[in-house]
């Protein structure tokens, strides 16, 4: 009997040192996660907008080119209104200066509502050739009917030019329509003291102003249009004999004369760099070159230095 009781003692022993060391029923430990603290992010800076004079220091006859990072509400330019438009992912503007523009201090204002900008740049005087211009007698016309046969001309010119796009035609750069190896026969603002071949005629002298750039090259040269656009005229002109006149959009336009062909007609849309025409010396010319024009407003400005500055 002892014996029995001893051998239960023993096993009830043995099963509760099992339970201590094996607690099989013991609940598991709860894991606890610590939250991490939210992150503070923080909004992106306003971006702010940036404004560039293009042409820093343009000269008179030259045209002011400034450049927008963010479309503006409105520009101002000595307090008028100046049209904008949107080119490559930024915003520009390009505004004639006559050969009479007041030389010095002037102030571009840019609002872009929040943000208003001012830039104060500085016009400079043009030094301007004087020549002496004697009118072949094969032209067969005094400076005075010459005078007046380019004022009728450049009226009819006028009204091409009068009439302004909105919509800026192309997308890239102005480039040259010649080689860039091309000799200048003639600047732009030269001022021609022009005067009879006839000596008996030598109280006749008229100051005619230069408003392009002649292109010494040979008849028949490839001219190249300096930028897409849209034929706006190709005509045949008494004085500037075979011309064509291409609308780029936006007020800017560019005109090739006396040419020797057109190969491009009214209402055609160009490209950069396609075959305008050739070159010749129709019209009132002495020698085959290319007289290119730039038209901004109806304003001339100075082919080359527009070119350089529009990048």
């Amino acid at each position: 009997m002892r014996s029995v009781i001893s051998t239960l003692v023993a096993i009830v022993l043995l099963a509760l040192g099992l339970y201590f060391i094996y607690p099989a029923s013991r609940p598991p430990l709860a894991t606890i996660e610590k939250s991490s603290p939210p992150v503070k992010t923080q909004s992106a800076e306003k971006i702010l907008p940036i404004v560039d004079l293009l042409t820093a220091e343009p000269e008179q006859g030259e045209a002011l080119i400034a450049r927008f990072s963010q479309e503006p509400k409105e520009v101002l330019l000595d307090g008028e209104v100046v049209r904008d438009f949107a080119y490559g992912g930024e915003w520009r503007v390009v505004f004639p200066l006559s050969l009479s523009a007041r030389v010095g201090e002037h102030s571009l204002v840019v609002n872009f509502g929040e943000k208003r900008i001012e830039k104060v740049f500085q016009v400079l005087e043009k030094d301007r050739q004087i020549i002496t211009l004697v009118v072949p007698k094969k032209l067969k016309q005094t400076p005075s009917q010459l005078t007046k046969s380019l004022s009728k001309t450049n009226a009819s010119i006028a009204d091409v030019v009068a009439e302004v796009s909105e919509q800026a035609y192309f997308r890239q750069p102005f480039a040259l329509p010649v080689s860039e190896k091309a000799i200048i026969s003639s600047p732009f603002g030269e001022t021609r003291k022009t005067v009879a071949a006839d000596p008996s005629q030598s109280s006749d002298e008229q100051d005619i102003v230069h408003l392009g750039v002649d292109f010494d090259v040979e008849e028949g040269t490839e001219i190249r249009a300096i930028n897409a656009g849209v034929v706006a005229a190709s005509y045949v002109d008494p004085v500037y004999g075979q011309s064509v006149i291409v609308d780029h959009g936006q007020g800017i336009f560019s005109l090739y004369l006396h040419l020797s062909e057109r190969r491009i007609s009214e209402g055609e849309q160009v490209e950069k760099g396609q075959l305008v025409g050739l070159a010749g010396q129709t019209g009132l010319s002495s020698a085959p070159h290319l007289h290119l024009s730039i038209k901004i407003n109806g304003q001339s400005v100075d082919p080359l230095a527009f070119i350089e500055g529009f990048r």
